[in-house]
């Protein structure tokens, strides 16, 4: 197994599960798809649960950056999909897919190099309309995901597991949105 490529498949499960736990913080489209758990969380702690979301959306940005890095940064070299693809006999055809993430993501580059790793004195002193102007709508950045999670899929030996959605006894948000549903209806 190559261990770069077994790094990255953890990579892009985790950032799943961050896009997962987001969808079940978020308030949805329409109240008839919203949970009651959902609508108590948010009548109990509403700052806590939007701190959560944006963590959650901080961390997906930072994950697929990662990802999406150059091979190498002066004499250090970076995990990244860029390397892995260099040996894979189908290089030519996924180095396309990957440039698509690559674009689809160009708001998310800006975003971690100008607000979210480094406070570039200018977007900080716009903000927020700096992090709107950078901003990556969650169905993009769950593309993005879903573009890397094809690439590392054309690796054999690739490690992914299931989607979280498909996962029995993943126990994260849902789980103590259920129970907090369940405390404040006795």
């Amino acid at each position: 197994m190559n261990p770069e490529l077994e790094a990255i498949c953890n990579q892009i499960a985790w950032l799943e599960r961050y896009c997962y736990e987001r969808d079940c913080i978020s308030q949805q489209p329409i109240p008839e798809l919203s949970s009651e758990e959902f609508e108590n969380a948010y009548r109990i702690a509403p700052q806590f649960i939007n701190m959560l979301r944006d963590l959650l959306t901080d961390a997906i940005y930072f994950g697929i950056a990662r990802l999406l890095d150059d091979a190498g940064q002066g004499q250090h070299q970076n995990l990244c999909m860029r390397r892995i693809l260099a040996t894979h006999p189908n290089q030519r055809a996924l180095t396309t897919k990957l440039d698509k993430a690559d674009t689809l993501f160009a708001n998310g580059h800006c975003a971690r190099n100008k607000l979210l790793a480094h406070a570039d004195l200018n977007s900080v002193l716009e903000y927020p309309n700096s992090a709107d102007s950078m901003s990556i709508d969650i169905r993009t950045l769950g593309e993005i995901i879903r573009e890397l999670r094809e690439i590392v899929q054309c690796f054999p030996e690739n490690t992914l597991p299931p989607h979280p959605r498909r996962q029995n006894g993943w126990l994260g948000v849902a789980a103590i949105l259920d129970n907090l549903g369940r405390s404040t209806q006795k």
